[in-house]
């Protein structure tokens, strides 16, 4: 898990070959965007969602084994933990 700020995408670019356009298009977000899904390519697609957090209590771990996920947090908060997934049950 890498926690940063979106002003240093490019640090991450070569990691995967869709980095880049997922970094561009969570640029250009503002408040004002609309949820839904955006097809980015036939690879990338982007969720925006508008939610209430959950509690630490209420919050189950996930992983993912063949693909990325970005969390972008336009405006509000949210607390993420994180594990070694090998510990997880």
């Amino acid at each position: 898990m890498i926690t940063d700020n979106i002003k240093n995408a490019a640090l991450y670019y070569a990691l995967n070959e869709n980095f880049k356009a997922a970094f561009d298009f969570l640029a250009k977000l503002d408040k004002n965007v609309k949820t839904g899904k955006y097809e980015i390519n036939e690879n990338l697609f982007i969720n925006v969602q508008e939610y209430e957090g959950k509690t630490r209590e209420e919050a189950k771990f996930e992983s993912h084994g063949t693909y990325c996920d970005i969390q972008y947090m336009i405006c509000g908060r949210e607390f993420i933990d994180s594990a070694d997934v090998s510990l997880l049950k």
